[in-house]
C-alpha cells in the first residue's frame, strides 16, 4: 500500500481505499490495443478518500449540478496543498489540478 501510505503521509489524514469494483471488458479501451493471453481484460479500479468529516471544509451544490468543496479554515495541510488560490475569495475552493498533481507526485 505504498500509494495509500504516501497520501497519508502527504495530508496528515487517515485515507480509506475504496474498491470500485471491475470495470467491464475492454472499457476505455481502443479496439485495437493488444492484451495478453492470460488477461482477463478487465480494469480494477481502487479510490482513495479522506473522511470529509475530519476536514475542515463545507460541500456546496450549485445549480444542482456542480459540487463545490469549501475549505472552511486553513488550519489543515492538506487544505494548505489543495487550496485554489487562483481565485481571490475566501474561503478557499479546493482545487482539483492540484489533487491531481498530489496523487501523480505520490505514484512516481
Amino acid at each position: 500500500a505504498p500509494v495509500k501510505t504516501g497520501l497519508m503521509v502527504a495530508t496528515e489524514h487517515e485515507v480509506i481505499a475504496v474498491n470500485t469494483g471491475s470495470v467491464f471488458e475492454r472499457y476505455g479501451k481502443p479496439l485495437s490495443a493488444s492484451s495478453s493471453e492470460n488477461s482477463l481484460k478487465s480494469d480494477y479500479d481502487i479510490m482513495f478518500t479522506l473522511d470529509v468529516r475530519d476536514l475542515p471544509i463545507e460541500i456546496q451544490v450549485k445549480d444542482d449540478e456542480f459540487v463545490h468543496l469549501i475549505a472552511t479554515s486553513e488550519s489543515c495541510e492538506v487544505i494548505q496543498k489543495l487550496k485554489d488560490t487562483t481565485e481571490m475569495i475566501q474561503p478557499y475552493k479546493l482545487s482539483t489540478i492540484k489533487a491531481r498533481k498530489l496523487m501523480q507526485n505520490i505514484v512516481k
